[in-house]
């Protein structure tokens, strides 16, 4: 999730090329790599230091009108 993008950018001085970057979820590092309906976020990192975590939403399918996005 957000987060641990945040603390691995701050950690390793850039942005994950892809969530699978952040490990293993665990006790010690918790991040979810899937949305309320157990499909996988999609995660954009962006030129300009930002990026996007989307839901396909209830769907399950990406880049439809029930999508859930929001850019960091």
């Amino acid at each position: 999730d957000a987060g641990q993008i945040v603390l691995y950018e701050k950690q390793q001085g850039k942005l994950p090329a892809k969530l699978s970057d952040l490990g293993t979820p665990s006790q010690t590092n918790m991040f979810f790599t899937t949305d309320p309906w157990m499909t996988e976020l999609s995660y954009t990192p962006k030129s300009d230091g930002t990026f996007e975590l989307r839901s396909a939403g209830p769907d399950k399918i990406l880049d439809t009108t029930d999508d859930v996005a929001q850019t960091f």
